[in-house]
Formats: C-alpha cells, structure tokens, sequence
C-alpha cells in the first residue's frame, strides 16, 4: 500500500559499508522494508559512482538506480519514481539520514491517512539524532526576512528578542510540536507521507529546484488539494546537517531556490 523513494548522494570516494552515513541509511531500509505495508523501495543514486548499490541485497523490495554520474537534485531525484516503481495508494518521499524508533510510525500514517481522505500529506515530529532535540519542521510559507535571517544571522535568532520571536512564529512554535495534529504551510521534505492521488495533480515536485524549498513548493501546491499536517504523536529521527549555513555554494543554492519560489508565489517580504 506504500511505495518508498530516497535520493543519495556523496563525494566521498571512500565511503563503504561501515561509514556512518550509509549505516544510518541501510538501517532504515532494513526497518522499512520488514513492514508489510510497503511494496517497493527506490534508490535514486545521484553519486558520480555506485556507492550505495549494495543496499539493493537488504530486500527484494529495493530497487536501486544509478544516474550515471548525473546530480537530478532532491525533488527530480524523487520524481523518477513515477518511472521506476508501481505506486501505490501512499508514497513516502524519505531522506537518507532517517532514523526510524521502534514504534508504528507508518502503520500509524497509514491508518490516519486512511480515516481522513482530506489530507495530502503528512508529517510526524521529527528529532535530531542521537541528542533527540525537536527539529523545528513544520513551519509557514516562505518570506525574504525569515530566509535571510535564518541563513545569515542563525548566531543570533536565539540573542536578539525580535528575531527570535519572528522565527518562533515561522516555525509554529506556539500551536506544533505537542500532542496535537496541526496543519503547515511548509513540511520539510526530509519525511513527506504522500497520498499519491493528490501528488499527481500536482505533478510531483517542480524540477526548476534543484534543492532547498521545494518541499515548502510541494506544501503550498499539496494545500490546495488538501491538508498538510504535523503529527506530533509519533516520531522519527532526523541528522541534520544545515549545511546551507555554511557552505558558500549551498547559501547561493538556497538563494537562488528563493528567487525560483518568489517568482511562482509571489515575494512576502515580512
């Protein structure tokens, strides 16, 4: 009832079975694929080579895909599985550095799912992994000030009271995060439980992006369809690198995706 995709990728030549990142990622699959709901998990390997091939052996389940050296990006990279894999009722777009806990977290999202036809997408709460600190993920749509501060003043969002109460509103901290659903304008695309009826209309996720903010672009075009909701009432891990915080390639990335995302939704400045 569940297809699955996660996108790879790395630049280091070295990288082997015992590396820490591809522990995380085999162990995931592993979890997921013992789950009776899931029929078919996609790897989508933008690497220069094979690194990740042998994840295909965890289970018949894994369809593993190398794009020949060709880096697709996040959004294209999960959009093949339209082309690779039968898709079911609900697809799960999964990021390579989850962890999943010992619980029912997808036979919850699926049973909830189920019992509420009006929802797109959704979302359980998200940890940092291992300090299991709560990632702030379910947040509002996009504005130039809450993009600007947070990728270049991130030192100061918790010094300065006026920034920190901006980015405490932008990242819902009032009404998520507790024992109770709630519905986002933006979910971070590291964990998105799709329905794949509403994904379609869509037409997945706009190949313009190469990363950064195509998950809030996703949000936004799965809300007009339907709801977009935070569960906090199950949990996931989650490593989280920012590393658009810090590399200068990645900031001009991110600037760009902002310039993309303004131009189809309109720039709100505050």
């Amino acid at each position: 009832m569940i297809t699955v995709s996660i996108v790879t990728y790395t630049k280091n030549p070295f990288l082997d079975k015992y590396d820490p990142k591809y522990q995380i990622l085999s162990k995931s699959i592993e979890f997921i694929s013992k789950s009776s709901l899931i029929t078919e998990i996609l790897i989508i390997d933008n690497s220069k080579n094979k690194y990740f091939s042998d994840l295909e052996g965890i289970s018949s389940k894994v369809v593993y895909k190398h794009m020949n050296g060709l880096n697709l990006g996040y959004g294209s990279g999960h959009n093949l599985a339209r082309k690779y894999i039968r898709l079911k009722k609900y697809h799960l777009i999964l990021n390579p550095d989850i962890i999943f806990y010992e619980n029912n977290c997808l036979d919850y999202l699926y049973e909830y799912m189920n019992n509420n036809p009006d929802i797109s997408m959704s979302q359980p709460l998200i940890f940092s992994y291992p300090n299991k600190k709560v990632q702030r993920l379910c947040k509002s749509n996009p504005t130039f000030f809450a993009q600007f501060i947070r990728l270049f003043l991130p030192r100061f969002l918790n010094k300065n009271n006026f920034l920190k109460r901006y980015n405490d509103a932008y990242e819902m901290r009032s009404v998520a995060y507790r024992n109770m659903v709630v519905e986002s304008e933006y979910l971070s695309g590291c964990f998105m439980f799709c329905r794949v009826e509403h994904l379609n209309k869509v037409n997945w996720f706009d190949k313009r992006y190469f990363m950064y903010l195509e998950d809030a672009d996703l949000t936004r075009m799965l809300s007009k369809i339907g709801k977009c909701v935070h569960i906090p009432l199950i949990t996931i891990g989650h490593v989280w690198a920012k590393d658009s915080h810090t590399k200068f390639k990645l900031k001009i990335i991110a600037i760009y995706s902002f310039v993309l995302y303004s131009l189809k939704w309109g720039l709100k400045i505050f």
